[in-house]
């Protein structure tokens, strides 16, 4: 699939190194990734990546999710879509990371 944007306007970011916490423990997080950190705001809009994964995994590319953050405001409701949308393997939600 192509899309007919600029490619001026296109910037690869290069992922940073996911540092390990002692609240992480041994759990493993494959490549692709995407990490967020970011506490559970409803301005910080975790459905829309939570959204996106679930479309990518429609199309049979699995890229992984890593969300850390305060796990205020909108926590219970994206741990519940992120089950609703059955792609709990996909994404690890670890809370405030220091």
């Amino acid at each position: 699939m192509q899309w007919k944007i600029d490619a001026k306007k296109i910037v690869i970011v290069p992922t940073p190194p996911l540092r390990r916490s002692p609240k992480m423990k041994d759990n493993v997080v494959s490549e692709p990734y995407i990490l967020y950190p970011a506490a559970f705001w409803p301005h910080k809009n975790h459905e829309n990546l939570i959204a996106a994964v679930a479309l990518l995994k429609e199309k049979g590319i699995y890229v992984q999710l890593v969300l850390t953050g305060s796990k205020i405001g909108k926590y219970g409701e994206i741990v519940n879509l992120v089950k609703a949308l059955e792609i709990e393997p996909l994404v690890s939600i670890y809370g405030h990371v220091e």
